[in-house]
């Protein structure tokens, strides 16, 4: 009993081994971007000719704003507008 208890364990261990060395070398996924992840706020807003709202994405690194408005004859969110806030504002790239 004590032989087949101690077969048990290395056999365990081996299993526990081999787990181990699989996760070791098996590389990380590859992320998609590679900017990593932004700072972003999204705003909900109404328009003046149009029934749909329209959604405003600022992206705070970039200091970009794109529209998003949600066309209902086809069923899908087109890019409205995009406007470039540091160039607006003269800024020329400094934040």
């Amino acid at each position: 009993m004590k032989n087949r208890s101690i077969g048990v364990l290395i056999a365990a261990n081996v299993m526990l081994l081999a787990t181990l060395a699989f996760l070791w070398v098996t590389p990380e996924p590859v992320q998609a971007q590679l900017g990593g992840r932004g700072n972003y706020i999204m705003i909900a807003g109404q328009t003046n000719d149009r029934p749909e709202d329209i959604i405003y994405v600022c992206d705070l690194t970039s200091a970009k704003v794109v529209a998003f408005l949600f066309n209902s004859t086809n069923k899908r969110i087109d890019k409205f507008a995009v406007q470039d806030l540091a160039a607006d504002m003269g800024l020329g790239g400094r934040r």
